[in-house]
């Protein structure tokens, strides 16, 4: 599998506050040969995603936020995840707390 993206982002920071969004697209290349036959099969997939994120400083620790969705795909296959086809739109978010000088 070969893949490759792109992505732009756009970020304003203030003392205690910052934000920032982004946006940009993931390619996925993959193929393989069936050796029973001659048959050879290859697959093509992009996905846009797009984040936006938000931190604040507080008493020597960074807390930082994002929420973002992975854009739905048509993607061949009879495989399912969590009841969703494969190229299902995804929504995902972190959180976490960064301690540092």
């Amino acid at each position: 599998m070969k893949t490759d993206g792109w992505r732009i982002t756009a970020s304003k920071s203030l003392l205690l506050f910052g934000g920032a969004i982004s946006g940009g697209q993931d390619r996925y290349r993959s193929s393989a040969t069936i050796y029973n036959g001659t048959q050879d099969v290859a697959q093509r997939v992009s996905r846009a995603s797009y984040s936006a994120s938000g931190w604040a400083r507080l008493f020597g620790a960074k807390l930082v936020g994002e929420i973002g969705t992975l854009a739905s795909a048509n993607i061949p296959t009879d495989v399912s995840f969590e009841k969703k086809r494969a190229g299902a739109m995804r929504t995902f978010g972190s959180l976490s707390v960064n301690f540092g000088l």
